[in-house]
């Protein structure tokens, strides 16, 4: 009887560790997303005037530049892979 107790205790422990460990997984993730869609955030913030959005002032975007190489580095990544089919129809022609 008494061993009985101790296993069935012994799994409900094992369910409620799972439960705990798929919450702190599934908790890192939406943080991980989080900071992507934040840095992303902060980045069109400073170099928002390429996507015609209002930037800070002049000073303000130059004092954060040092903190952006990241994100410059992915942004320019990312124009790279952008498929612009009237882009490359003007780069055939040397339009420009």
């Amino acid at each position: 009887m008494k061993n009985k107790k101790q296993k069935i205790l012994g799994n409900i422990k094992k369910a409620i560790d799972g439960i705990g460990e798929g919450l702190r997984s599934s908790s890192t993730q939406a943080i991980q997303f989080e900071l992507k869609e934040l840095e992303n955030v902060f980045c069109l913030l400073i170099l928002g005037s390429f996507s015609g959005i209002p930037s800070p002032p002049a000073f303000l975007s130059l004092n954060l530049l040092p903190h952006l190489e990241k994100e410059i580095r992915v942004m320019l990544s990312r124009s790279k892979n952008i498929d612009d089919p009237l882009g490359d129809i003007f780069s055939v022609f040397d339009v420009g």
